[in-house]
């Protein structure tokens, strides 16, 4: 016996107090014992929860983050929190550009709060989570995979995944690949990808010219200088700037200087400011943000998502997928901002309502952070989603 005492029922009992006492005494001995236990059940994936935080250590939810080496040899810092109740889903939320697993900071604490499991992922590029120069690194479907392989390595078989932006094309594309490891799908802002679709520079092009004959103002005129070598110093030399047209309260500001072709370069170089403000959108939200986009090295990660999409690494991937019904057979949320120039209500629903028959759209009065801008609002209808799965 490892202890010798006189009955085996003092040693077990002599053991467990010892434990518990070492527990209560050093929290870093509880989160090695779970480290432990993750490595032995996933020995593929090396998980560490005591990861470096320095740039969201003012954040609230920095004691559930982690990271984890995947077997693609990536690692990702992402928020996990377990469900505290077993009939209750993991939720999963991935943003977008120019954002971090800190933009869903309402939603972790509202569904936490409430009992949901969460994992919430720095993207690739971006946060903690590593940023290869490979434009290849940055393809849909190896990004998918990945994905696949965080839960995984957290043992997590379903979700609920909710996409913002950019995350919305994980989203579709976890569709594609992976169907059954989706409870339910929610689109914010932007809407669903259907399986095939390619976009290239000609398209985007294409689609520029098409929306300026729409409605007056090409849509994506940013992702053009997106793809530019001088665009990453640019954002990360006037990054007030940056974050008050993103995250500005007044959508003429977005229309007219993030939309059209060459007006983001212009406003950047001459650091101009757009009006932002709210509850959840503040100096102390922004100075946040500032300080987890230079922890990660600038934006350059981030503008990588638009460089490999319009260099077209997608292609074969998209061509493959030309087969797969675009239908989605899963409950599906829509939620649209009625103040976003940029991803139009329209587009998105559009997008996704011919292909989602059981789709329940929304709208929300919002700019394109919906997350941020009007938390509460969105928090209550993806907690009416979310239950009514049950």
């Amino acid at each position: 016996m490892f202890f010798q005492y006189r009955s085996v029922f003092t040693s077990i009992l002599v053991l467990t107090q010892t434990l518990h006492a070492s527990v209560q005494a050093s929290p870093l001995v509880e989160k090695n014992a779970q480290a432990l236990a993750l490595q032995a059940r996933n020995k593929s994936c090396q998980i560490s929860l005591t990861p470096n935080t320095a740039d969201i250590a003012n954040t609230s939810y920095v004691n559930l983050v982690r990271t984890a080496k995947l077997p693609s040899g990536r690692t990702y810092r992402y928020v996990f929190s377990p469900p505290a109740e077993s009939d209750k889903p993991y939720l999963l939320f991935l943003h977008g550009f120019p954002d971090s697993s800190y933009g869903w900071a309402n939603q972790i604490e509202y569904f936490t709060r409430h009992g949901y499991g969460v994992i919430a992922p720095d993207m690739l590029g971006y946060g903690g989570t590593d940023s290869p120069d490979d434009l290849k690194s940055y393809r849909l479907k190896s990004i998918n995979s990945e994905m696949i392989e965080l839960f995984d390595c957290e043992g997590v078989d379903r979700v609920v995944a909710t996409g913002h932006d950019f995350g919305t094309a994980i989203l579709s594309t976890l569709y594609y690949y992976n169907p059954d490891r989706l409870l339910a799908l929610a689109y914010l802002t932007l809407g669903y990808t259907a399986p095939g679709a390619n976009l290239r520079l000609a398209e985007i092009e294409a689609l520029n010219n098409q929306t300026n004959s729409l409605f007056g103002y090409p849509i994506f005129g940013y992702f053009i200088y997106h793809i530019t070598e001088e665009a990453a110093a640019a954002y990360d030399d006037h990054l007030d700037s940056a974050y008050s047209l993103w995250f500005t309260n007044n959508a003429t500001y977005q229309k007219e200087y993030l939309a059209p072709l060459n007006e983001l370069e212009r406003w950047l170089s001459e650091d101009r400011r757009a009006p932002y403000g709210g509850v959840y959108i503040t100096d102390v939200v922004k100075e946040q943000w500032k300080a987890i986009v230079r922890a990660q090295g600038g934006l350059a990660g981030g503008l990588r998502w638009y460089k490999s999409l319009l260099s077209g690494v997608n292609q074969d991937d998209a061509a493959a997928l030309q087969s797969v019904s675009p239908i989605i057979t899963k409950p599906t949320l829509v939620v649209t901002s009625n103040r976003d120039p940029v991803c139009l209500p329209s587009i998105a629903l559009n997008n996704t309502l011919p292909y989602a028959p059981f789709a329940r759209p929304r709208t929300l009065d919002s700019g394109h952070f919906v997350q941020l801008e009007k938390a509460d609002e969105l928090n209550y209808e993806l907690h009416q989603f979310v239950k009514s799965l049950a």
